[in-house]
């Protein structure tokens, strides 16, 4: 008899710790879930939504549904300034370069209402000036919207060089039939690029009347070069 109670007592210690191990799984396992599903809602509402840029776009181009998205990104993620919904976007002038999957973002929109196209990203004061730019003297055709430029004068006087800065640190607004193929390079006599610079009413006149007595040509600054914008004038052009 003592030998069956023994047996009796061992198998209900194990029943016993079988039951508990089985529970402690279950619970472990109800824990786990638990975590999981607050983990996966705690996401959801750190999401956010945000408009994207879908295509390349350029300073001066007036946003509309062909041109972003929106999707649903971590809220880590999301600038402050980015638009959420489509309509905030749709309409608005790009006055800085985006490329695609960026966030489209109030800093590089021109304020809502400032006008359509190049109006909207030529700054309060300033002029928009065009000048034709052969490749060769636009640092190989490399100029984009956004660069800030020195714009340089070659005249001749008496037969002589004289070669003169014109206009420093010049932001390009815009850039009309860039080279970015031999195709182009070749005709090259048909198809003129020309740059968009913004500049101060003086330096509009200084400008033209530069252009029709030199050649001009631009190069490019540093971005990390701090800002120094000099106009030199007409006076400039004496030898």
């Amino acid at each position: 008899m003592s030998t069956m109670r023994r047996y009796r007592g061992m198998w209900i210690l194990l029943l016993s710790v079988a039951a508990g191990m089985a529970l402690t799984a279950f619970l472990y396992q109800r824990l786990v879930e638990g975590l999981r599903e607050a983990g996966q809602a705690q996401a959801g509402h750190d999401q956010q939504s945000v408009i994207l840029a879908l295509q390349d776009i350029p300073p001066g181009t007036t946003l509309t549904d062909d041109h972003i998205k929106r999707v649903w990104q971590p809220a880590r993620f999301v600038p402050e300034d980015a638009l959420r919904k489509k309509e905030e976007a749709q309409g608005r002038v790009a006055r800085a370069h985006i490329f695609p999957g960026d966030p489209i973002r109030e800093a590089r929109l021109a304020p809502d209402g400032s006008g359509k196209g190049l109006e909207a990203i030529v700054p309060p004061g300033m002029r928009a000036i065009q000048i034709d730019m052969p490749p060769e003297r636009a640092v190989s055709g490399l100029i984009a919207p956004g660069h800030m430029v020195d714009l340089i004068a070659s005249c001749r006087d008496k037969g002589r060089p004289h070669v003169v800065p014109l206009l420093q640190d010049v932001r390009v607004l815009a850039v009309k039939g860039r080279y970015n193929d031999e195709k182009r390079k070749k005709n090259s006599r048909r198809h003129k690029p020309t740059l968009t610079l913004a500049v101060t009413p003086q330096d509009a006149l200084s400008v033209r009347t530069s252009s029709s007595q030199c050649t001009l040509s631009v190069a490019l600054r540093s971005e990390a070069e701090p800002a120094a914008h000099t106009s030199l004038g007409d006076d400039s052009l004496a030898p």
